[in-house]
């Protein structure tokens, strides 16, 4: 009887392991998904004409100023982007995308270098606004460059 009591609760302490190490791997496939799901996310929202227009103009630009940017964007485009940018930026900073993928999908060393000027016009009234730009567009050019 007492050998049946020993086979038991090993069987039990083998089902426990097994449930643990299935969890771990469960847990494991949700993160990628959940990675997965922001990436597709994000390409919906790239993917407008609404977004590509001012990214297009900004890319396309020589402006070396923030009047000459907002010029040539809009307020509201560059407004847009920044948001956008400063957002994926904050999603790699919490892990919650892939920082390599999204510093170099997006060239970030180039989006701040066209957004810098307007940017830090901006730094007059709120000093903090869009440091993740900034702090991904430095990461990237010291780890990925």
């Amino acid at each position: 009887m007492a050998e049946l009591m020993e086979v038991i609760e090993a069987a039990a302490y083998m089902a426990f392991v097994l449930l643990a190490v299935f969890a771990v791997f469960e847990l494991r496939i949700m993160a990628r998904d959940r990675k997965l799901e922001f990436a597709m996310r994000q390409n919906e929202f790239i993917c407008t004409k609404e977004f590509q227009e001012p990214l297009c103009k900004l890319w396309e630009t020589e402006a070396q100023d923030a009047d000459e940017l907002e010029k040539e964007v809009s307020y509201t485009g560059l407004s847009m982007l920044a948001d956008y940018f400063a957002g994926l930026a904050l999603l790699a900073e919490d892990r919650l995308m892939d920082e390599r993928i999204v510093a170099m999908q997006y060239n970030y060393i180039e989006i701040w270098k066209k957004l810098k000027p307007w940017v830090l016009r901006l730094r007059i009234r709120h000093p903090q606004i869009y440091k993740e730009i900034e702090e991904l567009a430095e990461k990237s050019r010291l780890r990925y460059s």
